[in-house]
């Protein structure tokens, strides 16, 4: 992963907030600066792989939670347009289209993005070009005039955050020592390579250390796979992990018909889910129970799937409808066999729900099949990886997409606000 570029990259340090109010204090509190300068916005600024997750996150805050404050915004007051040149050499630079000095902004971006922004047509990749994200129209400036605007499936994560941090430094720079820059990261990047192994890198600890080189103040995110991660990043960093239990639970309780709990078994495909499924199981009081992985038959070396137990009672789940929460599905390998262990052992139906969608091929493959096969009734997933529509038109109705824009919109205003968001951590009911 490439060192940060611009002048935090070098031997001047990146500038920060003086210490004392106004700033944040502890996980998720805000001293008053909206007393000190009158009602306070909140600035989003979007990058090409966060541009759809911003204009949610956007829209929930002018239109619900600043309205609640008495506050009535047009789309320019929140929205920090952008301009990001790609030159021929591959290298780019960002440049905020807006004055933003001693404002609190939050720098969206979802490096994890099957639906990043890139131009539909680009006949001369010679040439430099510039991506302008405005809030309702997108284009492409280049030597040849103007184009339109599509989105990529591919994912490239590393490219995705190299540009967030070109953007969060634009930021750290325009705002000066009187803003604050929140990192706004649905899906925190790196997060599964939390732990050296050999001689490997530790790229989560890395993108900690690039992310505090520019200027970050805060960092808010869902779900992280690890509990620990937060402890990468070092004072005066702050970090916050928002749980999508309770906007998961709400979309269960919200849709009986879709997901039925009179004779519903919460289940963890592993021991590491397992306390998911706890919280899962305890709110909507249906019980839980974890699978585990047996030892393979020596008499059979021929068979490759590895088989699943189910901790306790095995005919406890005959006849129930299982669901299985996780906080991601990647390849879909673990969640396809264990769901078919499931259906071994007499369940009526299995439901997978996750936070992240990750979806890495050849996801859609297996979890289509498993479907087909009626191994799988439905997958559940967060927008918290934004799909391209035509992977979700592909999916068909299998696939249910629940948002999560709101809630890391309610979090964002409690922010700015100067609020705690603690129980907005804490609240899963």
């Amino acid at each position: 992963m490439a060192a940060p570029s611009g002048r935090c990259g070098g031997a001047s340090p990146p500038l920060r907030k003086a210490p004392g109010p106004p700033g944040r204090t502890g996980a998720g509190v805000v001293e008053g600066r909206s007393a000190m300068k009158g009602e306070q916005l909140p600035l989003i600024i979007p990058t090409r792989s966060g541009y759809q997750f911003a204009r949610g996150l956007e829209r929930w805050l002018r239109e619900h939670y600043l309205p609640r404050r008495g506050v009535r915004t047009s789309i320019p007051d929140l929205w920090v347009p952008t301009s990001v040149t790609t030159f021929s050499d591959t290298s780019g630079k960002v440049l905020l289209d807006r004055h933003i000095r001693g404002e609190d902004v939050f720098v969206v971006a979802d490096v994890q993005s099957h639906a990043t922004l890139v131009p539909m047509s680009h006949d001369a990749p010679n040439e430099a070009y510039v991506t302008r994200l405005g809030r309702e129209a997108c284009t492409i400036a280049d030597r040849h005039g103007r184009g339109l605007l599509a989105v990529e499936a591919k994912v490239d994560i590393d490219k995705n955050f190299q540009e967030l941090l070109r953007t969060i430094e634009a930021a750290r720079d325009a705002v000066t020592r009187r803003g604050y820059i929140t990192a706004v990261l649905p899906w925190l990047p790196y997060s599964r390579q939390d732990r050296r192994t050999g001689r490997e890198s530790l790229d989560l600890q890395m993108a900690a250390v690039q992310l505090e080189a520019v200027g970050v103040d805060y960092v808010l995110t869902i779900d992280v796979h690890n509990r620990s991660t937060g402890l990468a990043f070092r004072p005066p960093v702050k970090f916050d992990n928002l749980k999508a239990a309770h906007t998961l639970l709400h979309h269960l309780r919200s849709h009986p018909e879709l997901y039925p709990m009179d004779n519903a078994f919460f289940v963890a495909p592993d021991a590491g889910a397992f306390e998911m499924n706890k919280v899962f199981g305890q709110s909507l009081g249906v019980p839980f129970s974890l699978l585990y992985k047996e030892e393979r038959d020596a008499s059979r070396p021929n068979v490759t799937k590895m088989p699943f137990g189910l901790v306790g009672d095995a005919s406890a789940i005959k006849g129930c409808d299982v669901y299985t929460v996780d906080d991601m599905i990647d390849t879909a390998g673990t969640l396809v066999n264990a769901a078919t262990s499931l259906r071994e052992l007499g369940a009526a139906s299995v439901t997978a729900i996750a936070t992240h969608g990750v979806f890495s091929p050849p996801a859609h493959q297996r979890l289509a099949r498993a479907v087909a096969e009626d191994i799988l009734k439905a997958v559940v997933v967060t927008n918290s990886i934004t799909l391209s529509a035509a992977e979700i038109e592909e999916c068909g109705g299998w696939l249910h997409i629940v948002d999560v824009q709101r809630y890391f919109a309610k979090a964002v205003d409690c922010l700015d606000r100067g609020e705690s968001i603690s129980k907005l951590l804490q609240d899963v009911s």
